[in-house]
């Protein structure tokens, strides 16, 4: 079927050429007729491109993955992984646990950036079960978190969202209430999440994540952004789940409809808009300048018309950096690691 529509476009291009030929004869325009024959030729190639290779289910742009990120307590300190398994709200220990104050309202660095220091690790305790171990800058060794019982819970706000969740205790709460300078309470996800984030007729489980279980960026964009920077930034700042190279250059993700990153289908669910957060330096948990949200804003604001699902102003000033994916299927058992290919099976059209 390929071939025959290939032939059909090839045969009109032909059509095209003859009648340009004839007309430049009849009218004296053979001065005209070269530049109209390359129009005439490179509108083919564009059009064959895009309508029968980009909105059909060929495979192009075959990339891979270069690094997975995932972080145990939101807004903590990433960590890098080579294989990142997944369970029913994305991500195997991806944000899982929150720290609130006393009323149930998340933290996150965006308030509190002294969190970018914060490092969590889930570890096996033996007998099947895991502990949280915690260690931050400032504090005096190592603090392990034992998973409280599922009958402490607590209700907790992520944004708009009210949640319940598993209080983990006195003990971690006098720890991070030290780390952090404040009251604080530490709370857990349920294996399996009562939060659904709904986009347009689909609705995807999740954690305590903002939004989405999947963000993607290419290594392509960061090195574009930092050609721009008067100071070059890490990925970090930017809190990837999976970092992608070989797409076909800067910010090709935009295009994403739907992908495939190992055996694993997504969609896109929207372009991530960026805030203050990525002004924070995750090696010192400070706020060093206004840079890289300045020179990101300064040229990837409201691109092309694209809205946010929150349809609030605010939102749609931002800049964009990344996009946010959900599964196609449900995920739990499924895996992806280091190396994989990152095939885009649908490129979108605005």
């Amino acid at each position: 079927m390929n071939r025959i529509r290939l032939l059909l476009a090839l045969a009109i291009g032909a059509l095209c050429l003859g009648a340009i030929s004839y007309a430049s004869k009849a009218f004296d325009l053979q001065k005209y007729s070269g530049l109209a024959a390359i129009v005439v030729i490179s509108s083919s190639i564009r059009f064959l491109r895009k309508r029968y290779l980009e909105k059909g289910n060929s495979k192009l742009s075959v990339g891979r993955v270069e690094s997975l990120h995932y972080s145990p307590v939101k807004s903590g300190k990433l960590l890098c992984s080579s294989k990142l398994e997944f369970v029913q709200h994305g991500v195997k220990n991806d944000r899982r646990w929150l720290v609130v104050d006393e009323s149930g309202d998340f933290y996150t660095q965006r308030k509190h950036p002294q969190m970018a220091l914060l490092e969590a690790r889930v570890e096996q305790v033996g007998d099947g079960k895991e502990s949280l171990a915690l260690a931050g800058r400032g504090m005096a060794g190592k603090f392990e978190c034992q998973k409280a019982s599922s009958s402490n819970i607590r209700t907790v706000r992520v944004w708009s969202s009210q949640i319940r969740a598993i209080d983990e205790g006195e003990d971690a709460a006098q720890w991070i209430s030290e780390f952090i300078g404040e009251p604080t309470r530490l709370v857990r996800c349920f294996d399996h999440s009562e939060r659904i984030e709904e986009f347009g007729n689909d609705a995807t489980p999740i954690a305590f994540q903002d939004d989405c279980p999947v963000l993607l960026i290419s290594q392509e964009s960061l090195d574009d952004l930092n050609k721009r920077l008067p100071n070059p930034v890490e990925m970090d700042r930017f809190r990837p789940t999976v970092v992608v190279s070989g797409l076909g250059g800067p910010y090709e993700e935009d295009r994403i409809e739907t992908v495939e990153i190992g055996n694993v289908k997504y969609r896109l669910m929207e372009r991530k808009t960026r805030c203050s957060l990525i002004t924070v330096n995750p090696k010192t948990g400070k706020i060093d300048s206004n840079e890289p949200y300045r020179t990101l804003a300064s040229y990837r604001r409201a691109l092309h018309g694209w809205e946010v699902k929150s349809g609030q102003s605010n939102f749609s000033k931002r800049p964009f950096f990344g996009v946010k994916l959900a599964p196609s299927c449900t995920l739990k058992g499924s895996s992806i690691q280091v190396g994989d290919p990152v095939r885009i099976t649908q490129f979108l059209h605005r």
